[in-house]
């Protein structure tokens, strides 16, 4: 057993040597490696290590190389810090600034896998880069260094991939460096953190799975300045990635390549994407979640043009479905912007630029994203939303849509933008997507659209253009409004519904069927009801009254079915208008065979308003045309009208008759009308052909009355024949043309047209034109077509401006052209048709043009031409023109329009070698008013101007310039040099350098005297003048101009009125705007024009205020001197101009203050104490605008001219007056109208000026005394209206020669007046009819009157109008001087038509006679003394009866006694009057010799006296006779101061043993010496038949007389006289001698007798009244005569 233990403890303790040895071997083992870590771990290890390492590589790249620290770990914990590494050139390579990473080294150890359980790098730089491809890049030398020398292979063996995996990494603060100029790529990256948490990585499965991965604080720039070159075509295989959870924060990339021209930046401040799946192998994405916050994307490239052949053959490849699966559960992008950029564009406010898109406030919100290989899509939409730089704003998009190989849904799609909306659902159905492509007419598809709104101004910014777009932008004023419902095909669609607003009264709604949708030139249509609603006021939005010639009502609608396509249709359309109705049915086709059928009808359709011409009625017709036909040149065709209704200035052409009928394409249309004004005959045939049709008319005018049928306002007859025939087409055709058997007759007076042809001719190759008038000759040849003269003109007058002469020899076929014309003043023109026409000489042109010589002569003559007294004399035209030069002048003497009084001007040019010399020349009678030499030069594209300095002329007076000035215009510039004109002070600068930076020309003035441009126009009186100082620039004057001014006028006149000075001033307030002010300044005018504008593309842009601080009515009144006088006061104002020059808009008033003038023609005084007028671009409004007469009476004016339409302003005013004196003028004042008018006025006018409303009532103040003075013309005119009337037995009705004794009513069309007329008692009219005979009318009444002219024209009057008082002073054939008065009881009675009143007018002549003539037949034997009895005067009364009606009146002749004279002589006198009275031939004969002779008429007697005609016939004789020799005397003594005066008295003498007929005839001479004061007169009564009577002698001198004037005005004369008398048989001659002295003196009251006030103006018109020997009384006034005579008898 002790041996056991023995043994035992031996085996124990060999035991424990061996542990103790394995001991100690661990230990020493633990020793080593503890010693080793210490080593390690230690400083000085590390530091060992440290310089082992660096000095190893330093020796071995000969650079430096540091390291801080060094730290590794036997279980692969890598720490180092501070590596520096430098390169060749001693520039840093790399530096880290610490590393510590867990990297296992047992897996590298067995060589199949590594493993990263850890990276912390933080402050991490390097740089790279390679100059050229020889040295390398900077890091070569680590490769050459470290590169093995072994030349031997090793082996190949194939193995697996080594296993690598990933743990956590992190990196901080990297600044990462890389350029490769051999590759041109630069690349860094500065980045702040990444941290990646690695899953799984498969380098053979080529599979990554990253379980997180976060980059933030990044920057990272990448920029390609070279072309990459092509990279290894070779497949790689796809990886498979997946990334749970990505996170990027900060980061900010910057992408650019140069080769491309593309750049590229994104800055994501928040981007999250949650299971992702990228399985590329198999072509599958999946995300679960996708989320980019706050970022910005900004992609700019340029693109070269597209190669069109290229993307039609990319276009063009077949549709094929992606073999992708595509799934995105979620997706959210908020408040992010998107910048993509081509082609250098930038976003431009107010327009989207497609290549400059730049979205703010970029959302979208999306889930179940899905593409399927099985061809199938999904999307679900629920928001996106941006604003786009251009002003687009996208506020929502939102659908869901599911998409295969057979179908597309879109459903609960809505989207809004900046102002539209719309929201519906869409479905499509297809066999497969690539059918729908090749035929999309097979697709079905059901859509639905509700309620959707569209505001067209949206596309403003999508085409800016629009903007400049006049209908646009009215269509942009309101948006469209509706929704449809339809479904079907491409091919065949069916509209269930389609409703469509346009604001709130225009309106569309149909249903139906619309096939072919994918061919344009085939749509069929089938709308069995659509409907279509609209107002002027919209219509009026697009198009322009002034344009379409017509009124636009104020509703349309227009309903009907249509069917068919656009050669093969059928309709029933009605369109319902305010002014009528027009019904359409019919069809059309053209489709192998042409056949129309159609129906045409209006009813009551108010053509006039809608033509605005009141003058047109209304119409109602039916229309009918029917034909058929292979062709149009075989068509068989038929036409047919019936009117109802038509009617023009109302009358009634309803009776017109149209009708045609066309077989195998000929035929003939008519058209007829007669009735009393019109009577015409239309026949034209017609041959249809597609190439040249053939038409023959003839057209028969037998007559026609334009004025009755309204045409013209003058009673115009016209007859006519018209034989045309046409034939061809628009580039070659003939036309012959003769108007036959014409004639005009005005004023009862025939103007003959005479023959009038017009042929022309027109080929390819040849252009020919003839006219032949009375009026116009002109005939035109040529070689060519009118388009090919036109070039050849073109080409003639361009090779003078520029070098490259066109070689004729190049011209296929030279144009030759030869053309004269010749126009005639003829009477049909000057006083029928052209009334202002008053001179014309005749205008002769002629026109000689050959291309082939190159050569163009031409002139135009117009010798004197007037025009309503605007005249121009000697106008001529010359051009003479060859292949080196062209020589022109135009010229005349003279020009008179108004002010305007232009005197003889001539211009005269050379055009030769580029240059024109042009001279301008001006003459006052024969002094040279201006001369102006100047040459243009148009060489190098440019035109260059320069006067010459010799014998420059402006006013008269001479003017320098340097010799060096120019002018030159060149691609929109304009450069001045030294271009000055002065005289004595005065210069004009045109310049270019007026100290402005932007391109500009301007004039610089130094004391110019404006009077020195302006007397070109009135040499005598200038219209304005005025001494100017200043400048005046145009900026930027071929682009957006603007205007910069320090201009000022002193002394600033218009026609000689000073106003003041005149100033402008303009400057620039930056970004294209412009201060302005403008003043006038002077003592009785005051304004200011101030406020700025912007220069635009659409015009400057005003905003202007005018102030009119004042203007005395002096100044107006200076202007209207003729019609004004005795102003005072003045006028005021303020008016706001804004908008642009071409659409301005102004709002302000007008004032007057304390303002009062007097109308000279008028002679009264009106007065504006405090009156305003407002004015806008609306309209002109009065407030109560009152003008007040002497009396201060207004006349009160209160409403509106609204001026929409400035030509045709629209009226609401009212018009109010009480005893208001319009008139108060003498005969000095106005010739025509004058005396005193006083009315009051109730009125109202509306309507517009094309045709006014207005109702009135005026009542004539009794106070009224007014005086009408019918003119001279007028009285002419009535004069020549013969007694001869000429009548056509054979056709009595003719037009032209009918003459009717009724005649229409007066016809004033384009008013409709309503009036009411009332005169008061003792209102006088007094009506001048001769002003030289001395006829006048004058009465006195009251009268209640209605007045009305209706719309179509006819005139009405009713109403009474009685006579009080008047008379009627008439001239009988130059000899006596009658005056009727009007009886009381005279009365006047319309009943409608004004010329057709009932007459009741008695006028009375008073005349006292002896009644012995009447009564010689029942004297005749009776005794002398019974005879003398009827010798004695009685007073008589003569009757002239006016009655029935105004235009076919009734006179009828009377004679009566006063009551208390017809018991004279026994009564046996007015028994004869009353039996003479019922005689009417004798009658006529005794009113006749009352009218005249103021006797009455002699018959035969007992006695032996002729009586009867012949004794009348001889006194007539005498008086004639009488005046005859007077007239010859006159012309015989002239003016040597002595008057002859002559006196035949033809008589019965019954003085003698029996009676005897005799003449004498008295002379008598006169003289007046010593200043008119002593008179001569000598004088003897010569018998020339019959014998002396007992004791009657012949003295030469019977009778003298010699007066002398006591005082100066002839008041007090003394008069020494003798006179011949023979007294009777007994008696026989006795010579009487006197003197006497004379006192004359008129007077009204007798106490004004011995007045000595009378007033010395008085006294002179009584001198040049007063005759010596006057001795007359009158009613009114009374003469006393103080005689003293002795008489002594020889």
């Amino acid at each position: 057993m002790h041996k056991k233990e023995n043994k035992n403890k031996k085996k124990t303790s060999k035991r424990k040597k061996i542990l103790k040895i394995f001991a100690w071997f661990i230990f020493i083992l633990l020793l080593l490696f503890l010693v080793v870590v210490l080593f390690f771990r230690s400083p000085w290890g590390q530091d060992i290590i440290v310089n082992k390492v660096t000095n190893y590589v330093s020796n071995k790249t000969h650079t430096k190389v540091e390291i801080e620290k060094l730290y590794i770990t036997f279980s692969g914990d890598i720490s180092l810090e501070g590596l520096y590494l430098e390169d060749k050139k001693g520039d840093t390579l790399v530096y880290s600034k610490s590393l510590e990473a867990d990297i296992p080294i047992w897996p590298i150890i067995k060589g199949n896998a590594i493993g990263i359980d850890g990276v912390d790098w933080n402050g991490l730089k390097a740089n790279i880069y390679r100059k050229d491809s020889v040295s390398g890049f900077n890091y070569q030398f680590l490769v050459d260094a470290f590169a093995s020398d072994s030349t031997a292979t090793k082996k190949q063996t194939s193995q697996k991939p080594m296993q690598l995996s990933v743990g956590s990494v992190n990196f901080e603060n990297f600044d990462l460096s890389y350029n490769d100029e051999v590759t041109g790529l630069k690349a860094d990256a500065k980045l702040g953190k990444l941290a990646l948490e690695g899953e799984e990585v498969d380098l053979e499965k080529m599979k990554f799975h990253v379980a997180e991965l976060s980059l933030e604080n990044t920057d990272i720039n990448y920029a390609q300045t070279k072309p990459i070159p092509p990279s290894d075509s070779s497949e790689v295989a796809m990886p498979i990635l997946k990334v749970d959870r990505l996170i990027l924060k900060k980061v900010y990339a910057n992408y650019q390549s140069i080769p491309q021209k593309t750049y590229a930046s994104v800055d994501l401040r928040e981007f999250l994407v949650e299971n992702a799946d990228a399985n590329l192998p198999t072509q599958s994405i999946s995300v679960d979640n996708l989320v980019l916050n706050n970022s910005d994307v900004v992609f700019q490239t340029e693109q070269e043009p597209r190669n069109t052949e290229t993307s039609s053959q990319q276009t063009s490849q077949a549709f094929s479905w992606p073999e992708w699966k595509v799934k995105l559960n979620s997706i959210s992008l908020e408040n992010n912007s998107i910048c993509v950029q081509q082609n250098g564009n930038l976003p431009q406010e107010g327009n989207f630029n497609p290549q400059a898109i730049d979205l703010a406030d970029f959302n979208f919100k999306a889930n179940n994203l899905f593409l399927g290989k099985n061809k199938k899509a999904i999307a679900t939409i629920e928001e996106l939303s941006f604003q786009e730089a251009s002003g687009f704003n996208l506020k929502k998009l939102a659908f869901s849509a599911e998409l295969n190989n057979e179908s597309f849904q879109l459903n609960d799609l809505s989207i809004a933008t900046g102002n539209s909306n719309l929201s519906g659902n869409f479905s499509a159905n297809y066999t497969s997507i690539e059918n729908f492509i090749e035929n999309p007419e097979k697709t079905s598809f059901a859509a639905e659209l509700q309620n959707f709104n569209i505001a067209p101004s949206d596309a403003y910014l999508f085409s800016p253009e629009l903007k400049k777009n006049p209908q646009f932008q009215q269509l942009a004023k309101n948006d469209f409004q509706g929704s449809i419902i339809a479904e079907g095909t491409l091919s065949s669609a069916s509209i269930k519904k389609l409703q469509l607003n346009w604001g709130n009264q225009t309106r569309i709604s149909t249903s139906g069927t619309i096939a072919n949708l994918t061919e344009p030139d085939n749509v069929r249509l089938n709308l069995p009801n659509f409907n279509i609603k609209t107002v002027r006021k919209d219509v009026l939005r697009f198009v322009s009254e002034k344009d379409l010639g017509i009124s636009v009502p104020e509703n349309i609608q227009l309903n009907g079915s249509v069917s068919g396509t656009m050669n093969d249709f059928k309709t029933n359309t009605t369109l319902k208008i305010t002014e009528g109705e027009i019904k359409v049915n019919g069809n059309f086709t053209n489709q192998g065979k042409l056949a129309f059928d159609s129906t045409l009808e209006a009813i009551e359709l108010d053509l006039g308003k809608l033509l605005e011409n009141p003058n047109i009625g209304k119409i109602s017709l039916t229309l009918q045309t029917s034909g058929s036909g292979e062709n149009i040149n075989t068509l068989d065709a038929e036409l047919s009208s019936k009117f109802s209704k038509l009617e023009y200035s109302g009358y009634d052409f309803s009776a017109l008759e149209l009708d045609g009928k066309i077989t195998n394409g000929s035929g003939n249309v008519k058209m007829a009308f007669k009735d009393d004004n019109l009577n015409f005959k239309f026949d034209s045939q017609v041959e249809l052909d597609s190439v040249a049709p053939k038409f023959v008319v003839d057209l028969d005018l037998i007559g026609a009355n334009l004025y009755a049928l309204g045409i013209t306002k003058k009673d115009i007859r016209t007859k006519v024949n018209l034989n045309a025939t046409f034939k061809g087409n628009a580039e070659r055709f003939d036309l012959q043309s003769t108007f036959t058997d014409g004639v005009a007759v005005y004023d009862n007076k025939p103007y003959y047209l005479g023959d009038f042809a017009v042929n022309s001719s027109v080929r390819k190759d040849s252009t020919s034109l003839d006219i032949s008038s009375s009026f116009l000759k002109s005939s035109l040849n040529s070689n060519a077509n009118p388009t090919q003269i036109g070039k050849a003109l073109q080409r003639h007058m361009k090779h003078y401006f520029t070098d490259s002469m066109a070689k004729v020899d190049t011209l296929q076929k030279p144009v030759n052209l030869k053309m004269d014309l010749r126009f005639y003043e003829t009477p049909i023109i000057s006083e029928v048709f052209a009334e202002g026409l008053q001179e014309m000489d005749t205008l002769t042109a002629q026109v000689d043009f050959s291309e082939q010589k190159q050569e163009l002569k031409a002139n135009i003559r117009l010798p004197h031409l007037n025009f309503q007294g605007n005249t121009v004399d000697s106008l001529a035209i010359n051009i003479d023109s060859d292949s080196k030069s062209a020589v022109f002048d135009v010229g005349f003497a003279n020009v008179k329009a108004g002010p305007l009084q232009i005197a003889k001007t001539t211009i005269d040019g050379n055009f030769q070698d580029e240059k024109l010399a042009l001279n301008f020349s001006a003459f006052d009678k024969t002094t040279e008013l201006y001369h102006i030499q100047s040459e243009i030069d148009t060489r190098e594209n440019k035109l260059a101007v320069h006067i010459n300095p010799e014998k420059l002329i402006l006013n008269k007076n001479s003017w320098s310039i340097p010799a060096s000035n120019a002018m030159v215009i060149q691609d929109e510039t304009i450069a001045f040099t030294d271009f000055t004109v002065s005289r004595n002070g005065q210069e004009l600068t045109l310049s270019d350098q007026l100290g402005q930076e932007k391109e500009h020309w301007g004039v610089e003035l130094k004391n110019f005297k404006l009077a020195t441009l302006m007397s070109y126009f009135n040499p005598d009186e200038y219209l304005a003048s005025g001494e100017m100082n200043g400048n005046f620039i145009i900026v930027d004057p071929f682009t957006n101009w603007g205007m910069i001014a320090d201009l000022g006028v002193n002394d600033f006149k218009i026609t000689q009125i000073p106003l003041g000075k005149l100033s402008i001033n303009a400057k620039s307030k930056g970004s294209e705007k412009y201060d302005f002010d403008l003043g006038l300044k002077g003592s009785e005018v005051d304004l200011d024009l101030t406020g700025d504008y912007a220069v635009s593309q659409n015009g400057p842009k005003l905003n202007l205020d005018l102030a009119i601080n004042e203007i005395q009515l002096t100044t107006i009144e200076k202007f209207l001197s003729k019609e004004l006088k005795n102003s005072e006061g003045s006028l005021s104002g303020k008016i706001a101009v804004s908008g642009t020059t071409t659409e301005p808009d102004y709002k302000g008033y007008f004032q007057f203050n304390n303002a009062a003038f007097n109308v000279s023609r008028l002679n009264t005084k009106f007065t504006l104490a405090d009156e305003r007028i407002n004015i806008d671009n609306d309209g002109i409004y009065f407030n109560t605008f009152s003008i007040a007469d002497v009396d201060g009476n207004k006349f009160t004016l209160t409403g509106d001219v609204l001026t929409e339409d400035l030509t045709n302003p629209k009226f609401k005013l009212d018009v109010t007056a009480k005893d208001f004196q319009a008139l108060n003028s003498t005969k000095e004042d106005n010739e025509l109208y004058y005396g005193k008018a006083i009315f009051d006025l109730d009125a109202k006018l509306r309507g517009d000026l094309n045709f006014p409303k207005l109702d009135v009532d005026l009542t004539v103040n009794e106070k009224t005394d007014l005086t009408y003075v019918i003119p001279e013309t007028q009285l002419s005119i009535q004069k020549r209206d013969g007694v001869v009337i000429f009548v056509n037995k054979e056709n009595p009705d003719n037009i032209l020669t009918e003459n009717t004794d009724e005649e229409a009513s007066a016809i004033i069309t384009g008013i409709e007046l309503n009036a009411n007329l009332k005169v008061e008692p003792n209102a006088t009219f007094n009506i001048v009819i001769n002003e030289r005979t001395g006829d006048n009318l004058q009465f006195t009444g009251e009268g209640d009157l209605k007045f009305n002219i209706a719309r179509n024209g006819r005139t009405t009057l009713t109403g009474r109008y009685d006579v009080s008082d008047g008379h009627y002073e008439m001239n009988l054939y130059n000899l006596v001087k009658r005056k009727f008065e009007i009886d009381k009881s005279s009365s006047v009675t319309w009943q409608g038509d004004p010329m057709n009143a009932d007459l009741d007018i008695k006028a009375i002549y008073r005349v006292e006679t002896s009644a012995s003539s009447l009564m010689s037949s029942q004297t005749a034997g009776e005794s002398l003394a019974v005879r003398n009895r009827y010798k004695q005067k009685l007073p008589f009364l003569v009757y002239l009866n006016v009655d029935g009606e105004l235009m076919q009146p009734r006179l009828t002749f009377s004679i009566d006694m006063p009551e208390d004279s017809q018991g004279a002589i026994g009564g046996s006198v007015y028994g004869k009057v009353s039996q003479l009275n019922q005689q009417e031939d004798q009658l006529n004969k005794q009113v006749f010799s009352l009218l005249v002779l103021n006797r009455f008429y002699p018959e035969s007697g007992s006695d032996g006296s002729q009586g009867g005609a012949a004794n009348i016939a001889r006194e007539n004789i005498n008086q004639a006779l009488t005046d005859q020799l007077n007239m010859l005397s006159d012309k015989f003594t002239g003016n040597t101061g002595v008057e002859l005066s002559f006196g035949v008295n033809s008589y019965t003498d019954y003085q003698g043993n029996s009676a005897q007929e005799r003449t004498d005839v008295a002379i008598n001479a006169q003289k007046k010496l010593l200043d008119d004061r002593l008179i001569v007169q000598a004088g003897s009564d010569v018998s020339v038949q019959g014998e002396n009577r007992p004791g009657e002698a012949n003295p030469v001198i019977g009778n003298v007389s010699i007066e002398y004037l006591l005082t100066e005005n002839g008041r007090w004369r003394i008069r020494g006289f003798r006179k011949s008398e023979y007294e009777n048989v007994i008696d026989g001659q006795v010579f009487v001698s006197g003197i006497a002295l004379i006192f004359t003196r008129e007077f009204n009251k007798f106490k004004e007798l011995w007045d000595g006030s009378v007033k010395e103006e008085t006294e002179k018109n009584q001198e040049s009244e007063e005759k010596p020997e006057e001795e007359n009384t009158s009613e009114n006034n009374k003469k006393a005569t103080s005689t003293e005579e002795e008489n002594e008898e020889n």
